[in-house]
This record gives structure tokens, sequence and C-alpha cells, in this order.
């Protein structure tokens, strides 16, 4: 009998299966890498999703900017209520999806 260790490129499709934790009220404390415009929360959890290197984001909607960033650790109440904290919990569609494999 022999074992075999599954990766993520065992599962192509799975990177496609992402749930965003979201998070209003909340924020990402630290540099982030990428600075946007965004119109919509929506758009600015689509930009993480889509980008290998993004593994959270911060939607501040008073000036309606998405922050990205590499790091998920340093989450506190924002100053703006509306301001909503995403993670992107998925191996496979972060940079740290190495720790996995």
């Amino acid at each position: 009998m022999s074992l075999h260790i599954l990766t993520i490129s065992d599962y192509p499709f799975a990177e496609f299966d992402c749930t965003v934790l979201e998070v209003q009220g909340k924020s990402q404390r630290g540099e982030w890498y990428s600075d946007l415009e965004s119109t919509t929360q929506d758009s600015c959890k689509s930009t993480c999703l889509g980008d290998a290197e993004c593994n959270a984001a911060n939607y501040l909607a008073a000036s309606k900017r998405c922050e990205l960033f590499k790091q998920t650790d340093q989450v506190y109440d924002a100053t703006d209520p509306d301001a909503v904290y995403m993670r992107k919990p998925c191996p496979g569609t972060t940079s740290e999806a190495s720790k996995y494999m």
C-alpha cells in the first residue's frame, strides 16, 4: 500500500472554490502593497481573488479605496464603521499556497 499526498495541483479547480471571510467595521493594519480606487466592495473582493499575492483586503467605503495585503495577522477596529476587512483563506489562490504543498 502506498501513500499519495494530495496537493492543490491534483485539483486545479480548487483555486476557484474560495470563500472570502468578510468582517464589517474591521481593517487590516500594516503595509499594503496596492491601494486602488474601487467603487464597490464586490470589485475590491474580485480584485483580491484574482491576485495571487493578495491574502487580505480592506474596502474603505467612505473613500472608495481597496487596499491589498500579503499578510493577514493585524486586524483591528476600523475608524470608518463602513470599512470591510476581507481575508482569502484558500490555498491555491494565495502566495501562502506553498505552505500546503
